[in-house]
């Protein structure tokens, strides 16, 4: 099983998470969020969303560390 975690791949609260689940035979994987305001690697391919390289449909779960405003900080 895969679950996605989305937010800053160096935030200590995502590293604790994905290790966690990594513990339990989750594979996890962290999309960075900083990394759409810098242009990141995202898209989308005949239904498929990828970030980063890392295709995500298979990804049952997410958990949001981080959600884009549409306001500035």
């Amino acid at each position: 099983m895969k679950i996605g975690i989305f937010g800053d791949p160096n935030d200590h609260q995502c590293k604790a998470l994905a290790g966690a689940l990594y513990q339990r035979g989750v594979q996890p994987i962290v999309v960075d969020s900083g990394a759409i305001h810098q242009g990141g690697d995202f898209s989308y391919h005949d239904g498929d969303f990828f970030a980063q390289g890392q295709a995500l449909q298979d990804v049952k779960a997410w958990f949001l560390r981080y959600i884009i405003s549409p306001m500035p900080p």
